[in-house]
């Protein structure tokens, strides 16, 4: 809850490159038309330059980009809606819907923003990642929490909208390298309700600090030092040999 709280109280004076990153990567391939009368390319040089800095301060840090990074935000773009397992849910979707309800078993006014909602297809979530190979791409998705978000936004949806129907989630994942290789993944409503139980409890759990005053840290009192559980063979470690996966 300490770092929750810090998190949703500190001062933000900029955004990481990755959250920079992020939010230029979702306006190029969701708001294309938006994206290149808006974009303010820098061509003059390095981003270690006075040039680039007086630029970004003429025009803003969330529209600014270089002349690299606006041809590389063209390509993901080119290649997301030409892929056809993912043009389906980038077409007839309504992008960046901010969903608001309240939660009656104490986590109070709840919101959360969709990257896309398509009236059939449900929620469509838009990631770039390193490696989007589905055991690669799983493991660094439960390490960010993806699944609590998953379920934070299908439970917010739920409620806000009722009368949606059956509601599904699907994540379009995007290799930040090229060939900038696309896969589009179906979230099962076992990990969507798993998520979402998680996620409420957290949420309730917050509130209940917020009233009290307190935010408790990860551990209290003097903990046990132990060794991961791969360290002592209770668990495959996973390698790669010769582009291979493989488990010792």
């Amino acid at each position: 809850m300490l770092h929750m709280h810090h998190e949703i109280t500190r001062e933000r004076t900029s955004a990481s490159n990755a959250m920079r990153w992020g939010t230029l990567m979702h306006w190029a391939i969701l708001e294309y038309p938006v994206f290149l009368d808006g974009a303010r390319v820098y061509n003059e040089g390095s981003k270690k330059t006075k040039g680039w800095r007086a630029h970004v301060e003429e025009h803003g840090a969330e529209i600014t980009m270089t002349g690299e990074e606006y041809d590389k935000l063209i390509r993901l773009h080119d290649r997301a809606w030409a892929d056809e397992a993912a043009r389906p849910f980038l077409e007839f979707t309504h992008r960046e819907i901010v969903v608001q309800w309240e939660d009656e078993l104490g986590a109070g006014p709840c919101k959360a923003r969709l990257d896309g909602l398509h009236d059939h297809l449900g929620i469509t979530e838009l990631k770039s990642a390193g490696q989007i190979e589905s055991r690669r791409f799983f493991n660094t998705g439960f390490d960010l929490g993806y699944h609590l978000k998953f379920g934070w936004y299908w439970e917010g949806l739920r409620l806000a909208q009722p009368d949606f129907g059956d509601i599904q989630v699907n994540v379009i994942c995007i290799e930040q390298t090229e060939p900038h290789a696309i896969v589009v993944y179906r979230v099962p409503h076992t990990i969507i309700e798993a998520g979402r139980d998680e996620a409420m409890k957290i949420a309730r759990r917050y509130r209940t600090c917020e009233q009290r005053g307190t935010f408790p840290g990860p551990a209290s009192g003097v903990q046990e030092y132990a060794l991961p559980t791969w360290a002592t063979g209770a668990e495959p470690v996973a390698l790669q040999i010769d582009g291979e996966d493989v488990e010792v």
